[in-house]
């Protein structure tokens, strides 16, 4: 289910935009939830981590929607950028903070559903499946999205879950290679794989996970692990 802010200070534009998404998921007969905020001051201290996209009104007083969209930058949010604006000359700003597109006001319906396809398909690599290893009790299947890191350790390849479990078994990282998303869990070095839903960031040569998992990036694979971070987050990364 797709996670929505906007964030609008007019009554009847952000009302505007909630009868068009209504429209567009009820015709596509998708699950979503959005909030509104009617400043950019309340939607940055509400968990706008919480949030897959946020269509972001630039006019606002106190902190328009090019200063929100810079502070969820600097604290490195990934969230998608969607600003709803009658000033077309704040293009170039919006390209700064990797905005992914723009809604002339008044926003027509076109417009948002052609905006919103594409939201929906950057929310598609997402959706992996299972898969199974051979445990020395048997076998089990794993989730793609459960998996935090996989660590080579000798000859045994140890599994862990973002809920903190280890799970250790004889096997290869070429066995572990076959199995699982290439678009999801990159090999950053010749031992490891990590998950870069959970990716915090790039600290030079280093992956940096949530929760603080750090491993070095090879200099062969450090190419691979930018392509798969634009291929999942649908963006220009500067390299």
């Amino acid at each position: 289910m797709l996670n929505l802010a906007v964030v609008e200070n007019e009554k009847k534009a952000s009302d505007q935009t909630l009868s068009l998404l209504e429209r567009y998921f009820t015709s596509k007969n998708l699950p979503y939830h959005v909030s509104v905020f009617e400043n950019g001051f309340d939607f940055l201290e509400n968990h706008p981590e919480s949030f897959d996209a946020v269509f972001l009104d630039i006019d606002m007083p106190g902190k328009n929607g090019v200063e929100v969209a810079e502070e969820l930058r600097a604290h490195h949010l990934d969230l998608t950028i969607v600003f709803v604006t009658n000033l077309a000359q704040f293009a170039l700003e919006g390209y700064k903070v990797s905005a992914m597109d723009f809604l002339l006001k008044p926003v027509s319906y076109v417009d948002l559903a052609h905006v919103m396809d594409k939201i929906v398909e950057m929310q598609s690599p997402k959706d992996f499946g299972d898969f199974l290893l051979p445990l020395r009790s048997g076998v089990r299947r794993f989730r793609e999205e459960d998996i935090l890191y996989i660590i080579l350790n000798g000859h045994d390849v140890i599994l862990h879950s973002k809920n903190g479990e280890e799970v250790s078994f004889r096997g290869s990282i070429r066995n572990i290679a076959e199995k699982v998303n290439p678009d999801i869990l990159i090999r950053c070095n010749s031992g490891t794989f990590v998950n870069l839903l959970y990716l915090d960031r790039i600290d030079g040569d280093n992956i940096v996970l949530q929760g603080g998992a750090t491993f070095p990036i090879s200099r062969s694979k450090k190419k691979d692990v930018l392509k798969a971070m634009s291929v999942l987050y649908q963006k220009e990364l500067v390299k």
